[in-house]
């Protein structure tokens, strides 16, 4: 299973779900990074949740582009940020999401079922319960 991982910092988040277009490639001083979009399905009768998601390579640890492909379904591991910007209307808009030191591809999962039936958690096939 592919994975990348930088150096965690105590605002730490998980997200999992399907990345919704091929990750967008951007230079940086260090070397390249990525922007990319996951959706969480919850159910057939609730909205999916979407979280973007910026990540950051360098030589020593390299983006791995070839599964930040639209479809696959990930889990992401990293920082909770929000950073607003005002339009040239005046209009301030938030973007939030996830700066991410890992991902890694999730090729089989279970969904596991609530005690009220209402929402669904995906666990990976080393986290069942036997």
């Amino acid at each position: 299973m592919p994975t990348i991982s930088y150096k965690p910092s105590s605002n730490r988040m998980e997200f999992s779900g399907n990345i919704v277009a091929d990750a967008t490639s951007f230079d940086t001083k260090k070397g390249t990074g990525v922007n990319f979009r996951l959706a969480h399905n919850q159910g057939k009768d609730r909205k999916p949740i979407f979280m973007d998601v910026v990540m950051y390579g360098t030589e020593k640890n390299p983006i791995p582009h070839d599964l930040l492909k639209k479809g696959k379904y990930v889990k992401v591991s990293g920082s909770y940020f929000e950073t607003e910007r005002t339009g040239a209307d005046g209009t301030v808009y938030t973007n939030r999401g996830i700066k991410a030191f890992s991902v890694e591809e999730i090729k089989t999962v279970t969904m596991q079922l609530s005690d009220d039936g209402k929402t669904a958690t995906a666990i990976e096939d080393e986290d069942m319960p036997e």
